[in-house]
C-alpha cells in the first residue's frame, strides 16, 4: 500500500464513447481482451505472486499514462480537495500525480466518472498487469516492449530520483 502513497500508477479503465479534452482527462486506449499467465514464479517472488495461473479479461479501456499533475488538479479545484503533499522535486504538470493514497484515486475516479457520466473504476489487477505487459501484442516481454524494466518505463536505475513526464518513454 505505501507505493500508493508515494507514486500513483493508477490508470483509468471505462468503457467510453465520445470526444474528451485531452489536456483534462486521461487519454484512453482499447485493450483487446485475451488470455495470460498472470503471477510470477521466480525464486524472488512474492507470495502474493503465485500460483502462476491462467487469467481471461474481456476488452477495456485503460489510460494511456499515469494521471498528470494538471488533471488531478483540475479535480482539486473543481472540487474543493487539497492536492496531496508536494513531492522534494516540486510539481510539474506533465509529471504522474503522485502521494495519492488509494481512497485519493477512488474519489478522483467518482468524480471523473460524474463529469463524464460514464463508470470509470480503476484497474483490476489483472487488466492492470495484461496492459502493462502490452496486452495480447506483448510477444512475451516481461513488460510492454521489452523484458528489461530500464528500457519499458522510468524507474530509479534511469532517472535521478524523480518522475519524468507521462509518456517521455
Amino acid at each position: 500500500m505505501n507505493r500508493f502513497k508515494t507514486v500513483l500508477l493508477f490508470i483509468i479503465v471505462f468503457s467510453l464513447t465520445g470526444d474528451l479534452y485531452a489536456q483534462d482527462y486521461p487519454e484512453l486506449v482499447k485493450v483487446e481482451g485475451g488470455s495470460f499467465l498472470m503471477g510470477n514464479e521466480s525464486r524472488r517472488a512474492k507470495p502474493e505472486e503465485q500460483p502462476v495461473h491462467e487469467v481471461n479479461l474481456k476488452d477495456f479501456y485503460i489510460g494511456k499514462t499515469e494521471v498528470t499533475v494538471a488533471q488531478y488538479r483540475l479535480y482539486c479545484e473543481e472540487t474543493g480537495v487539497e492536492m496531496p503533499v508536494e513531492p522534494s522535486w516540486g510539481w510539474n504538470d506533465n509529471h504522474p500525480i503522485v502521494n495519492v493514497t488509494w481512497i485519493d484515486a477512488m474519489n478522483y475516479c467518482e468524480w471523473l466518472s460524474e463529469k463524464l457520466g460514464i463508470v470509470i473504476t480503476l484497474p483490476t489487477e489483472a487488466e492492470w498487469e495484461f496492459a502493462a505487459r502490452g496486452g495480447n501484442y506483448s510477444k512475451g516481454f516481461k513488460y510492454s516492449g521489452s523484458s528489461a524494466a530500464i528500457m519499458a518505463g522510468w524507474n530509479r536505475g534511469n532517472t535521478k530520483g524523480c518522475p519524468e513526464n507521462v509518456g517521455s518513454k
